[in-house]
């Protein structure tokens, strides 16, 4: 999915993931909307300037995703981890996903986390 890096990106990622609400229990698709938010929110506020990609999978009981922006996002993810320099933002995630990283070319940044799917309660 292709979002416009304005000032409505976060508010646009967010509400792209209520076609999963069939899908995901309501405290997994909460904690999911808040990282795709916070990651979109990154991307924008570090100076994206083109569209954000953002991929989101849904496979066994956990969420798969990436935001690329040409770097943007990923500038927010270095050195992060050292404590005081952590942003709300990456320290939202962070504490949201199972695992998160930079991506290989440093575009952008991917992350899994568990989720509840509504068929397996």
């Amino acid at each position: 999915m292709t979002i416009d890096s304005s000032r409505q990106a976060a508010l646009n990622a967010r509400e792209s993931l209520l076609a999963w609400t069939d899908e995901v229990d309501r405290s997994s698709l909460s904690d999911l909307r808040m990282v795709v938010s916070e990651l979109v929110a990154l991307s924008v506020v570090n100076g994206a300037s083109q569209p954000i990609d953002l991929q989101l999978e849904l496979d066994d009981g956990e969420a798969r995703g990436s935001v690329v922006d040409a770097g943007h996002v990923a500038r927010a993810f270095q050195g992060a981890g050292t404590g005081e320099t952590d942003s709300w933002a990456l320290q939202i995630v962070d504490a949201l996903v199972d695992e998160w990283g930079v991506s290989p070319n440093s575009e952008g940044v991917w992350f899994r986390m568990p989720v509840e799917r509504l068929n397996e309660i």
